[in-house]
């Protein structure tokens, strides 16, 4: 319970963040704010936006396109890395107020889609591996700060299916079995 719960925050916080950059992307294209420097049309530039928000890299007939880095101001989130017509595509991270990493892999219109790992915040563990749409999809490994790992297939943001339970404490890996993110049991 405690794993779906922590899941639910990290994908929350993406799709808040998706949506304020949606929003960012509406201001744009009133031009609610103002270039602060160098070419918010074709080329380089920072622009601030009436909220508070900001973007400063690559411009491309008047949208974010290229590399560049969103600020969001009521959220604290940064996002460095790839824009395509004022979306999150390819790779990139965020970053949360306190410098913390977050995700570091592919964005798909402005998801985590592709290869990346997600850094909880305030939880105890990491998930390195595959990504649709926000969620956790296909082969991944989950690293437990004490140590445990669980590596195989994730379904939907859950283990699920036959994966590879290892055991710090005793220093033994079993395969587990899991459905829908709930542990069923260890397989001998």
């Amino acid at each position: 319970m405690k794993l779906k719960h922590q899941l639910f925050i990290a994908v929350f916080f993406c799709l808040q963040l998706s949506v304020a950059q949606t929003n960012s992307s509406s201001e744009n294209k009133g031009k609610e704010g103002r270039c602060m420097s160098g070419n918010c049309i074709d080329g380089m530039g920072q622009f601030n936006y009436i909220n508070g928000d900001s973007y400063k890299g690559s411009w491309k007939s008047g949208k974010p396109h290229g590399e560049g880095t969103f600020y969001y101001k009521s959220e604290g989130v940064t996002y460095v890395g790839q824009i395509k017509q004022d979306k999150f595509e390819g790779r990139g991270k965020l970053y949360l107020a306190n410098g913390q990493l977050l995700y570091d892999g592919a964005f798909k219109n402005n998801m985590m889609h592709g290869k990346g790992t997600l850094n909880m915040p305030n939880a105890d563990w990491t998930y390195q591996g595959n990504f649709v749409e926000n969620k956790m999809q296909g082969q991944g490994l989950q690293s437990f700060t004490n140590g445990d790992t669980l590596e195989g297939n994730f379904d939907n943001g859950q283990a699920n299916g036959i994966l590879l339970f290892y055991d710090k404490s005793s220093n033994k890996k079993h395969r587990a079995e899991y459905k829908a993110g709930q542990f069923i049991r260890i397989l001998k």
